[in-house]
């Protein structure tokens, strides 16, 4: 199932993101990194195992389209980066991600219990 999943990451160049990225690709997920730069992210070692998309998260009409066709995403910008822009610009992309994200978690929960050594 994994091989088949589209992840986002904002924060990739974060100490968290930087972390979650390789794991992420580890267990077989494709991987999307929305950085302000891509220069930022060309240090990595995992940089030609990802997509990169260059989006400002502060612009709506950015992160929807950075968000496109992904089955998750995990947001990790510190909150303060981004002020009031993230009620009036980033809260409707939350809710359609945490929607898909429920959406998910009901799909896997239908399924019943996995093997504890099953990716995520």
């Amino acid at each position: 199932m994994a091989d088949h999943e589209h992840i986002t990451v904002t924060g990739s160049t974060g100490y968290v993101g930087g972390r979650l990225v390789p794991i992420l690709l580890q267990n077989g997920y494709r991987v999307r990194c929305v950085t302000r730069s891509v220069g930022s992210l060309q240090d990595r070692e995992w940089t030609g195992d990802i997509e990169i998309v260059e989006a400002d998260l502060e612009e709506k009409n950015e992160v929807y389209d950075a968000l496109r066709g992904s089955d998750r995403a995990f947001y990790l910008v510190p909150r303060g980066v981004l002020g009031r822009a993230y009620w009036y610009l980033l809260l409707p992309a939350h809710i359609l991600i945490w929607r898909k994200m429920l959406q998910n978690l009901v799909k896997l929960a239908e399924k019943g219990p996995r093997a504890s050594n099953a990716p995520i």
